[in-house]
């Protein structure tokens, strides 16, 4: 569950988010809110029926972690970049697992 909501974080945010830079980023310019509502859809299929109720939570925690990468990545790199999406990857899910054991 943590993986699958975690791996929606980069979709969203280069919704949202400027890409700091060119080269391999460019693809963050044809995001749309489909792509995400999507991707949305395809985590919680995978992370529902593997963690139930947690789910609201693990989603929540990933959302603010990736909302603070990428306001961290604006202020100081003027956009998001991959690593930013790797950042926010690795802290989401992290702090998934931490809630839903928490939860649970």
């Amino acid at each position: 569950a943590a993986g699958a909501l975690s791996r929606l974080a980069p979709v969203a945010m280069a919704w949202r988010f400027p890409y700091a830079g060119g080269g391999t980023g460019t693809w963050t310019r044809g995001i749309r809110s489909g792509v995400v509502v999507i991707a949305a859809v395809l985590a919680s299929a995978i992370a529902i029926p593997s963690a139930g109720v947690a789910t609201v939570w693990m989603a929540a925690v990933i959302a603010a972690a990736s909302g603070l990468v990428g306001w961290w990545s604006i202020r100081r790199l003027g956009g998001i970049t991959g690593d930013g999406f790797g950042a926010a990857i690795e802290l989401g899910e992290t702090l998934a697992i931490a809630v839903a054991v928490a939860v649970r």
